[in-house]
């Protein structure tokens, strides 16, 4: 997901809403229908509906709404175990910094990822505030793979970054790709790898770990080798995960499996 722009006043409680590389902002007094025929179109799939479901702000809080009559929507929190089941007709309050909502049309399952910068800013400034003066060292103590709830494509990412570390013999010295080859590796473009690398490093600082938020120079420089360290530490990220990397890639390069809509 993108990184939050400056906040204005009207834009502090802003919603983003992904789909397959489609991003929305939606600020307070807007809002954004999806389905088959609406404003973020998820597939042509004739059993979708043309508006299935609405995002909204109320005034004081944002909402989702099922406008549909047959498809059930899921919400999951991403930091938790949570989840709520929103029946066709009835809405649920969005009180999750970052959620997926699911939902399946015929034979075909759909996932569209909804991010609340305020909430995670917040968070992540919780964090920083706990962990002043802490070292790394305390950081990588108290802080568990558990902790850090993760999406497919945020596991893919980790493991692209740690690719080289993981294939490594032991004999030889590797170095991090750059983002560009690791955004290639992915299939991604650089604007969809840079934003979702910057929304993986504010979620590893929102659960303690240090060195991954700070001045430009210190991203720049220093965020990916330290994002490498920790999921390497924590086995957050092993060389059994490379299969799925793998497979990714033997995925794309197939012209009869071009990708699949989730």
């Amino acid at each position: 997901m993108p990184a939050p722009d400056e906040p204005t006043d009207e834009a502090a409680d802003r919603l983003v809403v992904e789909f397959a590389d489609d991003v929305r902002r939606v600020d307070p007094g807007s809002e954004l229908t999806f389905g088959r025929s609406a404003d973020l179109v998820i597939d042509s799939n004739q059993f979708l509906h043309r508006v299935l479901g609405r995002f909204r702000h109320d005034g004081s809080m944002w909402w989702l709404d099922n406008a549909g009559s047959a498809i059930a929507l899921r919400v999951d929190d991403l930091a938790g175990s949570s989840y709520a089941v929103v029946a066709p007709g009835t809405r649920v309050p969005l009180t999750y910094a970052e959620a997926t909502v699911s939902f399946e049309a015929g034979r075909a399952a759909y996932r569209v990822a909804v991010e609340r910068p305020a909430l995670l800013a917040a968070a992540v400034a919780g964090a920083a505030d706990a962990t002043v003066g802490s070292t790394v060292d305390d950081a990588e103590a108290t802080t568990a793979a558990v902790d850090v709830p993760l999406n497919d494509d945020q596991m893919l990412l980790l493991t692209a970054l740690a690719e080289p570390f993981l294939r490594r013999d032991g004999s030889t010295s590797v170095e991090l790709g750059t983002n560009r080859q690791v955004a290639a590796r992915l299939g991604w473009t650089i604007t969809k790898f840079n934003r979702k690398l910057d929304w993986l490093c504010q979620k590893f600082a929102a659960a303690g770990v240090a060195g991954l938020v700070g001045s430009e120079d210190l991203l720049a420089r220093d965020r990916r080798q330290r994002l490498v360290e920790h999921v390497l530490h924590t086995a957050i990220v092993g060389p059994e995960h490379l299969a799925r990397l793998d497979d990714r890639g033997a995925l794309r390069s197939d012209p009869d499996h071009p990708g699949t809509a989730t």
